[in-house]
């Protein structure tokens, strides 16, 4: 009997060119998770009477204190969670092309991804640390989860 639940997500990928290089960037998180080490795009869960779109721009800011405006949707994706504690749920992911407004990439304080960075062992030694990625790098990056997320975007930036 499968134990996997349907998890409804806000994803925003947030481009930007940078002011002092001019080089367009991708905001990514560099996530370290129970032992498995992975890139992933800002993001989390719809909390009740939230928006897709509310949901995106407050998890953008939660976990990398970046404000932005959604530009456009780049659609519904379904992937599989690759956590340890929700492995084999299906994610449904609300993906945002987001511009960046402001902020400089850095986990907030009163997040809940800093509680869990604070349990240490005990908590499964969880690091999240946001930071701008050139984008002539993204397309070489490894372990950029979740996938079909990954896919749509490189998609969106190299193909269009």
């Amino acid at each position: 009997m499968s134990t996997s639940k349907t998890r409804h997500r806000a994803v925003a990928v947030v481009i930007r060119t940078n002011p002092v290089s001019e080089k367009v960037e991708i905001l990514l998180i560099k996530r370290s998770n129970y032992g498995q080490q992975y890139w992933t795009f800002p993001g989390g869960g719809i909390e009740d009477g939230e928006t897709h779109e509310v949901a995106c721009l407050r998890e953008l800011f939660e976990e990398s204190s970046v404000k932005g405006k959604i530009f456009r949707s780049l659609g519904t994706i379904q992937s599989m969670s690759i956590q340890q504690r929700t492995k084999g749920d299906i994610l449904i992911n609300e993906v945002f092309i987001v511009d960046h407004i402001s902020g400089v990439p850095k986990l907030r304080e009163d997040s809940s991804e800093r509680r869990k960075e604070l349990k240490g062992a005990e908590g499964g030694n969880q690091s999240y640390v946001p930071q701008w990625i050139a984008i002539d790098k993204f397309g070489s990056l490894a372990d950029i989860y979740p996938t079909p997320v990954y896919n749509a975007v490189h998609q969106y930036i190299f193909v269009y």
